[in-house]
């Protein structure tokens, strides 16, 4: 299945059919919900994800450790287990 070109952001998002599919397998497996990121600058893919009953959770953020600051979290996790 393809997406309408006025769904088509930088990136399109996956086809309705695989997004069903992986909806199929989290009931299949009794997960409570199914979630992903979007930009907030999305506007095609947010209107596309929000036209198949997802909604937007306006108080959360997405947070991240990467680089110098991962390894040096990992660090501490080796020091806690001395």
């Amino acid at each position: 299945m393809g997406l309408a070109p006025r769904y088509w952001p930088a990136s399109p998002p996956l086809p309705w059919s695989k997004i069903a599919r992986v909806a199929a397998i989290a009931v299949e497996q009794n997960c409570p919900r199914l979630q992903w990121d979007v930009l907030d600058w999305n506007a095609s893919a947010i209107g596309f994800y929000e036209e198949m009953g997802a909604t937007m959770l306006k108080d959360w953020r997405i947070m991240r450790v990467i680089d110098d600051a991962l390894q040096q979290l990992a660090a501490k996790a080796t020091v806690a287990k001395d």
